[in-house]
């Protein structure tokens, strides 16, 4: 009988390598440059928009190969795949010093302090998108980061949009402000309603965990606590909603206006 100590072990799944699957998200990895793509799968017979992508795909020198069930399975098991898998590396996030200039005069950009959930993750950059903001930032630790799922919830905005880390939210927020930003905590127990909220410089709007909200040491560099107001019978909202309005609110305000009836954190 073979020694054990000397068995070989299977290989693991590289860390930076992923496996996206499902139509909108392979498309937008496929025109963008934040992954390295090394192989588009397929499962036979294809659709119109899979041979779309599949001729997209062969424009970059990626390798088209046959998704067989069993590769399927290995994979991507019990998800939505729509046919289509993009073997490719993880997408590396920028921890940047200072946030990139935009061509807008006063952006804003969501900072998620710790959201876990993918699929809350993926819908609030899909949000984030539709309505205008110029950027997302999680943290290094206790977010998913841009996985698949993510990728998917996102109906592929993950593979596109800027997105970047921190390893430590409260001193990044606190180096905002140097660089001119509004801190912004968006909470249910917030002194200030969303819509009394102008903008009349770039804005960081921070959204806070799941269960917990946001963290003391980060609402302590806010400069505004907003809340969105409801009915008293539903005590507060998912926080991709939360998110969605949020974002729609700051999306349709007018730049260039102060910040009026405002009362600070």
């Amino acid at each position: 009988m073979a020694n054990k100590r000397f068995q070989k072990k299977p290989k693991l799944q590289q860390r930076d390598h992923e496996w996206l699957y499902g139509i909108n998200a392979v498309e937008a990895a496929i025109s963008s440059s934040y992954r390295k793509l090394f192989a588009m799968w397929v499962k036979h017979p294809v659709g119109e928009r899979i041979q779309g992508l599949q001729k997209a795909a062969e424009e970059r020198g990626i390798t088209i190969k046959k998704a067989t069930p069993e590769i399927i399975e290995m994979h991507c098991p019990d998800v939505v795949h729509q046919g289509v898998l993009l073997e490719c590396s993880a997408r590396h996030l920028e921890t940047p010093t200072s946030l990139p200039a935009t061509q807008k005069l006063n952006p804003f950009y969501l900072v998620l302090d710790q959201i876990k959930d993918p699929q809350n993750f993926g819908a609030i950059l899909r949000s984030a998108a539709f309505f205008g903001c110029s950027g997302c930032i999680i943290t290094k630790d206790h977010s998913p980061g841009v996985t698949p799922a993510v990728s998917k919830a996102s109906v592929g905005v993950a593979e596109w949009f800027p997105i970047f880390e921190t390893t430590n939210l409260a001193r990044f927020l606190t180096d905002q402000k140097k660089n001119g930003f509004w801190i912004v905590g968006l909470a249910g127990d917030g002194k200030t309603e969303l819509r009394k909220l102008e903008r009349d410089r770039p804005l960081l709007l921070v959204l806070g965990n799941e269960r917990r909200g946001l963290r003391q040491l980060v609402k302590q560099q806010c400069d505004w606590d907003v809340r969105i107001d409801g009915t008293e019978q539903v005590e507060s909202l998912n926080v991709s909603v939360a998110a969605a309005l949020a974002c729609y609110q700051l999306g349709i305000q007018e730049e260039g206006s102060a910040c009026k009836d405002f009362v600070s954190a």
